[in-house]
């Protein structure tokens, strides 16, 4: 019986390290991100610990914005300002894509993001933003470079 706890324990510990991790320091690259995403971010912050991401967004204008998040499909609830956001978060199968999906009321209409990241490379982080809207569908690519 100990040899079996002991095997699935193993194999739960390897499936954390096939995850993605996204934790670090990013600058936006406007060159390679749509023009739509400059102007809104200047740096993210994440930090990513076992089954939590926390995330801190600063906008061009200095104001900062704290996000967390459960990777387990969860849902969490953070403001953005006045504007409350409730949101879940899970990795796809094999560990590299994570998947945040975000609902929030504002302007007396709903609106969901899907919000799509993914390492590019050691030092490249790629988040696709869509926005789903009763004007339609808009989709916004940042590429962010490790500080």
């Amino acid at each position: 019986m100990t040899a079996v706890l002991v095997f699935i324990a193993s194999l739960v510990i390897q499936a954390e390290e096939d995850k993605s991790n996204f934790s670090g320091i990013w600058a936006l690259n406007f060159m390679e991100s749509s023009p739509a995403a400059r102007g809104e971010i200047s740096e993210l912050i994440v930090k990513q610990e076992g089954n939590f991401l926390t995330t801190t967004t600063t906008h061009p204008d200095g104001t900062s914005f704290v996000s967390k998040y459960t990777l387990d499909g969860k849902e969490s609830v953070n403001m953005e300002g006045l504007t409350e956001t409730r949101s879940t978060a899970m990795f796809s199968g094999d560990g590299k894509k994570l998947t945040i999906l975000k609902s929030s009321y504002g302007a007396d209409e709903e609106k969901t993001d899907q919000d799509v990241w993914r390492m590019t490379d050691a030092k490249t982080l790629s988040i696709v933003c869509t926005t789903m809207g009763s004007s339609g569908d808009e989709v916004v690519r940042y590429v962010f470079t490790r500080k």
